[in-house]
C-alpha cells in the first residue's frame, strides 16, 4: 500500500515540475516575442548592415545568403557563430548573457550594438 502512495507522489512531483518548466518557457517566449515584434523593418535592415560590417560575420552572412537555410542551420549550430551573431544583434551582452529586451532597448536608444566581438 505504501508503494502506491510513493508512486503517486513521484508522478505528482514530475507533473508539477513539468508544469513549472512549461510556465517558465511560456513567460520567456512571451517576453522575447514582445521585444522582437517591436523592431521595424528599417531597424532590422540597419542591424543586418552592421553585421555585414563585422569582419568575422561578413563572410558567414554572405555564405548564408548564397546557401540558404541549410547553410544558415549549419552556422546556427555553431556556438561561436551564434554567440557573435547574438552580440552583434544586441541579444547577448559582453559576458555572453542573453538580454531579452535588447531589441526594444535598441529601438528606444537608437544606439548601435557593439559589433566587434
Amino acid at each position: 500500500m505504501e508503494g502506491v502512495g510513493k508512486n503517486q507522489r513521484k508522478k505528482m512531483r514530475l507533473r508539477l515540475k513539468k508544469e513549472r518548466e512549461q510556465e517558465r518557457e511560456e513567460e520567456f517566449l512571451a517576453s522575447s516575442s514582445d521585444s522582437v515584434s517591436a523592431i521595424s523593418e528599417e531597424d532590422l535592415e540597419e542591424l543586418m548592415n552592421r553585421i555585414k560590417e563585422d569582419p568575422y560575420l561578413k563572410p558567414i552572412v554572405e555564405e548564408i545568403e548564397i546557401g540558404g537555410p541549410i547553410v544558415m542551420m549549419m552556422y546556427l549550430n555553431n556556438p561561436e557563430v551564434l554567440l557573435k551573431l547574438g552580440k552583434a544583434m544586441g541579444f547577448v551582452d559582453s559576458d555572453g548573457e542573453y538580454k531579452v529586451a535588447a531589441v526594444a532597448d535598441y529601438i528606444e536608444d537608437k544606439e548601435p550594438p557593439h559589433l566587434w566581438c
